[in-house]
């Protein structure tokens, strides 16, 4: 499991890794993070309404478009 400094970044990171698994989770965080113009470790909550775009579309080939959308209201919810 990864653990993260950022205890935000990790609150995703625990929500995500259920759903798609360690290696995915850190991929879509990652990638998330990059469209941002960030890195992982600089992820907050000032973010989150990207991170549910982000999440909706990301999750969508795994969870299926329905479970994606839920799964990122879920997760944008996060304090």
């Amino acid at each position: 499991m990864k653990n993260y400094t950022n205890l935000y970044t990790q609150k995703l990171f625990t929500e995500l890794q259920p759903l798609v698994g360690a290696i995915v989770a850190q991929s879509v965080l990652k990638r998330i993070a990059e469209k941002l113009g960030k890195t992982e470790e600089s992820l907050s909550m000032s973010d989150a309404s990207e991170i549910v775009k982000g999440l909706e579309k990301g999750l969508a080939v795994f969870l299926g478009t329905d479970a994606a959308g839920e799964a990122a209201r879920r997760i944008g919810q996060l304090r």
